[in-house]
């Protein structure tokens, strides 16, 4: 797979208004993973493309045009609560 992919990962996660461990967390991956993704020092595979686009609804080839991604109803993590169910995204307590 092509890394360039990494700069759509990055922008999708800002413009979810997530940091890293809360985009992180909501995808149950380690905020360090993550991050070597942003920063193009991991490949950005289909299947982690895939999993964001099933964890956040999203088409599966969402990467290719960021900027028209809708977001519809995904709660941003609390203090309190950072777990989120892998398969839906809804938070888990």
């Amino acid at each position: 797979m092509d890394n360039n992919k990494s700069e759509e990962v990055k922008k999708l996660r800002k413009k979810l208004q997530l940091t890293q461990k809360e985009f992180s967390a909501k995808l149950s991956i380690k905020q360090s993973y993550l991050c070597d993704i942003e920063n193009n020092r991991r490949p950005t595979t289909y299947k982690f493309l895939h999993k964001v686009a099933e964890i956040l609804n999203l088409s599966d080839n969402w990467y290719k045009d960021v900027e028209s991604v809708e977001i519809v109803n995904i709660p941003k993590p609390t203090k309190e609560n950072w777990c989120y169910c892998p398969h839906c995204g809804k938070a888990l307590k």
